[in-house]
């Protein structure tokens, strides 16, 4: 079960497992979005060991649209939205309102709602549903580098294990 700090919750079985890391950064970074106004739209900071949201921001700061999806390049954030956005915005987190570092717009890739996006190797991959497709993105211009087939038409959440992309 998970609670927000606005005391909303939900509950799913076996959705997802936490893991013990080694990590020098000891976070969690989520980006909550609502059925609700963009004002209750939120990337939150959470602190593994004891689960405490360390910090909040509202990501209605970047877009109006829902955030779909965060990663990290190893120094920024960046965050994928839908919506009329349609784009890949690097933030920083270094303030308590979150700075836009750049926008990428996306407009190579037509339907679906973007998702779960990773960054590996000097790269962006996006998930998008709908498309049933997986894109590898250059950051410093939104182009379009390669394109995979997702295992379903609805893609999430992504990532790389050990350079091998899961879904």
């Amino acid at each position: 079960k998970i609670t927000n700090p606005n005391g909303q919750s939900a509950k799913l079985d076996s959705a997802f497992e936490v893991t013990q890391t080694s990590s020098t950064t000891p976070y969690l970074w989520i980006a909550a979005q609502t059925l609700g106004p963009p004002s209750q739209r939120y990337l939150y900071k959470i602190k593994l060991t004891d689960t405490t949201v360390v910090q909040e921001w509202k990501t209605s700061d970047v877009t109006a649209d829902g955030v779909q999806g965060i990663a990290f390049d190893g120094t920024n954030f960046w965050l994928c939205a839908s919506g009329t956005a349609r784009s890949l915005f690097k933030i920083d987190v270094s303030d308590t309102s979150l700075v836009t570092l750049a926008t990428v717009p996306l407009p190579s890739i037509s339907g679906g709602t973007l998702r779960g996006i990773v960054w590996q190797e000097g790269y962006l991959w996006l998930a998008v549903s709908t498309t049933g497709k997986i894109y590898q993105i250059n950051p410093s211009n939104g182009a379009l580098l390669d394109t995979i087939n997702s295992p379903g038409i609805e893609p999430r959440g992504i990532c790389f294990v050990n350079g091998i992309l899961h879904c």
